[in-house]
């Protein structure tokens, strides 16, 4: 996997001021990186489930599943959102 080297140092760093904070010695970068994708893996995983709808392409996988186990009734509308609820305009922040 290539990362630019400003961004892994800028990683390196939040990790040592981390660890420094707890008390513990600072995860090499190498481990860093698999725990920021397998967050991030893990994160569209979730969103998968809890909000299919989210995106066309988590609607049409959640669709797939839904009939592969035979839940047709499961089924969420996919496309480009039309009809959906529209998105929040401003809000608190």
């Amino acid at each position: 996997m290539e990362v630019q080297p400003g961004l892994l140092a800028l990683a390196a760093h939040i990790e040592r001021l981390d660890a420094a904070r707890v008390g513990r010695n600072p995860a090499l970068p190498s481990r860093l990186l698999t725990q920021i994708v397998t967050n991030h893996l893990e994160n569209l995983l979730h969103t998968i489930v809890t909000n299919p709808t989210s995106h066309p392409h988590y609607a049409e996988l959640w669709n797939d599943l839904c009939a592969a186990e035979g839940a047709p009734e499961l089924a969420v509308p996919n496309g480009d959102g039309a009809g959906g609820t529209p998105p929040a305009q401003g809000g608190p922040f």
